[in-house]
């Protein structure tokens, strides 16, 4: 039987799919952190790319609806940013501070004294910045302390653009709104640069939940409709040879609809806690940890075990103590 469709913010599947999407993430990092090659969906789309497509596209429907409900520029950017900064913050504090000079093959003095480590820091300030002296250097992927952090300047951008056009009314009219994303999604798909594609990608698929947010009224109405019915567009598409845009066809209706539902069990996944965010934040370090201590000698799945068990203790304790207590800081309306 299919799931009802949520009548409460609380009650559906959402948490669900923010582990799923994490997961995807660190299962794909396992891979090619381990040095071998990620399991791709498309041809430049790997897992990995299809967890961090599900973050954007929920955050651009709840986003857009955390926006409607309470206007106001500044209570909005204070939400955003508890959201963001308080957990990236202490991430990258722990892996200059502490992990760090644990992990590195220089001195104390050496490896505090570097300018590689104040260039770290600027992470701090959403300026992301991959390397710490000495640190990692001898594995099998050199160097990178944290690669997930590159697509939270992605996603602060994506706020700032829905800001933007919330301050100049254009979200009053949907429409407007969804021409511009498909308009710019097609461009990606026919010039296929690659360049810009990484940055632009993500933002279509934010501004996907956001146009799903603002048509929530209309597709609410007839929601199995409209998934059959996109199913078959994405089928089309799949089958004329235009596999990126089948997935763009079909992906944020199913993961709206999805998120929207109230499955039993599923939607008691945030039971415990919003640990996606912490998963998130956690999962690159601590398996360069892994492999920095010779985790190729273990199986891939028993390493996959392992490096899941401390991310979930590490994201269970960010949830608690960092992210949670910041959030209960937000000013107006919840989302």
């Amino acid at each position: 039987m299919p799931a009802a469709i949520a009548t409460t913010s609380r009650q559906n599947n959402f948490d669900f799919l923010r582990i799923l999407a994490a997961f995807l993430v660190l299962f794909g990092h396992q891979l090619a952190l381990g040095g071998e090659t990620e399991i791709t969906i498309l041809p430049n789309i790997s897992l990995g790319t299809l967890g961090v497509f599900m973050f954007f596209i929920i955050s651009g429907f709840l986003v857009s609806s955390s926006w409607r409900n309470d206007p106001h520029t500044w209570r909005f950017l204070a939400k955003r940013l508890l959201r963001l900064w308080p957990g990236l913050a202490v991430v990258v504090l722990l892996a200059a501070l502490v992990m760090g000079p644990l992990m590195s093959n220089l001195s104390a003095t050496a490896y505090f004294s570097s300018p590689s480590l104040l260039r770290y820091l600027h992470t701090l300030h959403f300026n992301i910045q991959y390397y710490l002296p000495g640190v990692f250097t001898n594995n099998p992927y050199p160097g990178a302390v944290n690669g997930s952090l590159w697509t939270i300047p992605l996603e602060l951008n994506c706020y700032l653009m829905l800001l933007s056009l919330g301050l100049l009314r254009c979200l009053r009219w949907p429409l407007l709104v969804l021409i511009a994303t498909l308009a710019t999604a097609t461009t990606l798909l026919v010039f296929q640069n690659q360049t810009v594609q990484l940055k632009w990608h993500f933002s279509v698929f934010f501004f996907a939940g956001v146009c799903l947010d603002l048509f929530q009224p209309q597709w609410r109405k007839f929601a199995y409709r409209y998934l059959l019915g996109l199913t078959c567009l994405s089928l089309l598409l799949f089958v004329m040879h235009f596999p990126e845009a089948g997935l763009f066809a079909i992906l944020p209706y199913a993961v709206i609809f999805f998120g929207s539902s109230a499955t039993p069990l599923l939607r008691k996944t945030g039971k415990y806690g919003d640990l996606s965010y912490g998963l998130y934040l956690y999962a690159f370090p601590i398996q360069q940890l892994f492999f920095s201590l010779n985790g190729k000698a273990l199986s891939f799945y028993l390493g996959l075990v392992i490096t899941l068990c401390f991310t979930f203790i590490c994201a269970y304790a960010s949830w608690h103590l960092i992210e949670k207590p910041a959030l209960s800081l937000k000013p107006g309306a919840k989302i």
